[in-house]
């Protein structure tokens, strides 16, 4: 028999029983073969390797194996080492019901950059995924409704934070005549299915914002979706042609099952970061976004002033207080200096306060900001209160969530969480930011120095980085973004503190 393989731009599609066998040639398993998208990690109790996640997608009902489109050569390589015979389709695709974009005729090209960039996404001659990789602060929310305008059809964007979702209907609303009621946001299976059995009665939508978690949940058919109609389906059912990506290297496990489940015609990956830390899923991502699909990293700008600071508390600090069972753990280390009033009075008073009178207070102008990131909420709250004490005439907040674009606009120190703040937020006027957290290398280092952006007079913002001098973990980190980021800034500055 011959083995029939599906494609779509982002994957490809093969009968398998549920036992691992290709249906089309009952002999032959493929488990050898889908080794290599499956994660393990080493068990040390029980001495074995466990499953951590396996990137690619098994739909039980049509029995058909999602595998990243990538990977197609391999996969017919593997049937070709057992004479099996194959054949390729084309899997139908989705170009999108026409919907017309009016932009606002004040919402033009900022610069060549952006020109540029839209031209090359819309440019479906040269492929039908692309990446935009331009650095923060570089217009990609703008840029991408250049895009959706300029395209015509009905386009679906996945992002995950109520924050980022505001984000982009405050961008919308500032550059095009859109209406509410052109929009619609999928976020838990009850939205979906209004939408679903809505759909071109009583809603008709332009653009579908939908939440990166929901949309897993819908592809993999977990709890209520196991009634929904497949995913593969969905594109057609909501007229989807163009499909965007935000913020690409979070979330890449779900993002990926998407990315193989839907059949739309024409898909955006947005991030400034195409990265991810772990070496065994770099192998994945690097092959589902290849350097090739990347625009914009050659118009990177150098602006910021990076900070490498290292700081000594007067102890050395034993491998229990920030060594956890996978290795290092700040949370570990800000609970032990936590634990002592005197330490972690140390670090705030005679570190921490001196680098924001340095590179704020000292040298702030009217409307500047600056971040301070931590890792657990406690640590935040402890300096917060000290900062109220500290600057009594400057707005001081914490941030976990919530109303940023206000909270963001009415401070001028924020302290927060790297979860809530490290990626994806917009800052006006960020002079400082201080990452207190040790972090080693990969996307969230960029991202974290990515909350400056250039500030309208010229001036460089400061990304301030800490480490402990007694913690060997903690200066292989510094030198990580020395080797990493270091050629990315405007300047590099080593000092102790």
């Amino acid at each position: 028999m011959t083995v029939r393989i599906f494609t779509t731009p982002l994957s490809f599609r093969v009968g398998v029983t549920e036992n691992g066998a290709l249906i089309d040639a009952p002999s032959l398993a493929i488990h050898p073969y889908m080794d290599r998208f499956t994660h393990y990690q080493w068990n040390q109790l029980f001495r074995t390797r466990e499953v951590v996640a396996r990137y690619r997608h098994y739909n039980k009902q049509t029995r058909l194996l999602h595998i990243p489109r990538f990977d197609l050569d391999a996969f017919t390589s593997y049937l070709g080492s057992f004479d099996q015979k194959y054949t390729i389709e084309d899997y139908p695709l989705v170009y999108g019901d026409k919907v017309d974009i009016p932009l606002k005729p004040t919402f033009v090209y900022r610069d060549k950059r952006q020109e540029d960039s839209v031209n090359y996404i819309t440019d479906t001659s040269t492929g039908n995924v692309k990446g935009l990789s331009l650095q923060t602060g570089a217009g990609k929310t703008a840029t991408t409704i250049f895009v959706i305008a300029k395209m015509g059809v009905r386009s679906a964007i996945g992002l995950e934070g109520d924050d980022l979702i505001a984000q982009w209907y405050e961008s919308f609303e500032k550059f095009t005549y859109l209406k509410p009621e052109d929009f619609y946001l999928i976020q838990g299976a009850e939205s979906l299915a209004y939408l679903i059995l809505n759909f071109k009665k009583t809603l008709f939508p332009k653009v579908i914002f939908y939440s990166i978690k929901t949309m897993r949940a819908f592809v993999v058919r977990n709890g209520p979706y196991i009634t929904f109609p497949y995913a593969e389906e969905l594109c057609e059912l909501l007229g989807i042609g163009l499909r965007i990506t935000d913020e690409a290297h979070t979330n890449f496990l779900a993002n990926l099952y998407i990315d193989l489940a839907f059949n739309n015609f024409h898909t955006v990956a947005l991030t400034a970061t195409f990265n991810v830390t772990n070496e065994r899923i770099k192998a994945i991502f690097d092959g589902h976004y290849p350097i090739e699909i990347q625009y914009g990293h050659q118009f990177y700008k150098k602006y910021i002033t990076m900070y490498l600071y290292t700081y000594s508390l007067g102890e050395e600090v034993g491998t229990w207080a920030y060594m956890g069972a996978k290795g290092y753990n700040h949370v570990k280390y800000e609970k032990w200096l936590l634990k002592k009033k005197h330490r972690v009075n140390l670090f705030a008073r005679s570190k921490l306060r001196p680098l924001m009178d340095i590179h704020y207070e000292n040298v702030k102008r009217p409307g500047d900001k600056c971040l301070i990131l931590c890792t657990q909420v406690s640590m935040c709250e402890y300096i917060y209160a000290l900062a109220k004490q500290w600057y009594p005439n400057r707005k001081v907040t914490t941030f976990f969530g919530g109303d940023e674009i206000k909270l963001f606009k009415e401070n001028d120190i924020i302290i927060a969480t790297v979860k809530s703040c490290g990626t994806a937020k917009d800052i006006p006027q960020l002079l400082t930011v201080i990452c207190t957290t040790a972090m080693g290398s990969g996307p969230l280092p960029e991202q974290v120095i990515g909350r400056c952006r250039e500030l309208p007079d010229g001036r460089s913002p400061h990304a301030l980085f800490l480490g402990n001098s007694s913690i060997p973990r903690h200066i292989e980190y510094l030198e990580s973004k020395e080797r990493d980021l270091g050629p990315k800034t405007l300047k590099l500055i080593k000092a102790s503190i």
